[in-house]
């Protein structure tokens, strides 16, 4: 079930899970002893996340969406869902925990990317392998997607924004021509949750056609009787 956390939330077992979704106005923290909790639905902060006071380290796995809009402190905090996950900042409620990306591929060999390129910076480390780590707080410099190549193949996205930022534009539009349909691929952007297709038969006219409405990164439609230009917008 769902919750909302007042007051003091003391985690006093290792490995506590919370199943729904997670709502923080209070203090979440461990009680004594070194502990990890579980949040395997989508978890607000809007109070504090920390360590036991007393000296213990307290470490969460968060599993879907997280926002934060208190202080967040704690030892550190694993993002290692299996689906896109997205980390929504309220600024300037930064997360100045530690926090560690893990690919939901286990297949090296890995490089960590962000915004379709190849991530390599003083900021993180880790970036050839499965697990990213931040050496700095999760703030807007680094807004925009993450995601891991590896051997199997790309990872999800972490998509890192701020709250009521518009999307990224979708850059690196690609079209191909197959079986008999025009494909239309771009990369993720940033903050978006749906992508409007819209089409012109003049490459510097209007764009008015509508196309179509989706909500991942392709589509693809019969191939016109006439030449079609196309542009692609993100929305939230």
């Amino acid at each position: 079930d769902d919750l909302v956390l007042s007051g003091n939330c003391l985690i006093a077992d290792n490995g506590v899970s919370m199943n729904g979704d997670v709502v923080n106005n209070g203090y979440l923290q461990n009680v004594y002893g070194n502990h990890t909790l579980y949040l395997n639905g989508d978890f607000t902060n809007n109070g504090t996340v920390r360590n036991n006071p007393s000296g213990y380290t307290f470490y969460t796995q968060l599993k879907q969406d997280v926002t934060n809009n208190g202080s967040w402190t704690n030892t550190r905090n694993y993002v290692n869902g299996t689906i896109d996950q997205t980390i929504t900042i309220e600024n300037p409620n930064e997360i100045t925990a530690d926090v560690r990306f893990d690919s939901d591929i286990a297949v090296a060999p890995y490089q960590w990317r962000f915004n379709g390129s190849n991530l390599n910076d003083p900021d993180f480390v880790g970036e050839t392998g499965s697990q990213l780590d931040w050496e700095v707080p999760v703030a807007s410099g680094w807004f925009g997607t993450f995601d891991c190549d590896t051997g199997g193949g790309l990872s999800r996205n972490i998509i890192v924004i701020e709250s009521g930022a518009a999307p990224d534009t979708p850059q690196n539009l690609t079209i191909e021509i197959s079986g008999g349909n025009v494909n239309l691929d771009w990369d993720d952007a940033a903050g978006a949750t749906s992508y409007t297709v819209y089409s012109d038969t003049d490459p510097y006219g209007t764009f008015t056609t509508n196309e179509g409405i989706v909500a991942v990164s392709e589509w693809s439609e019969a191939i016109p009787t006439d030449i079609k230009y196309y542009r692609v917008t993100a929305s939230n």
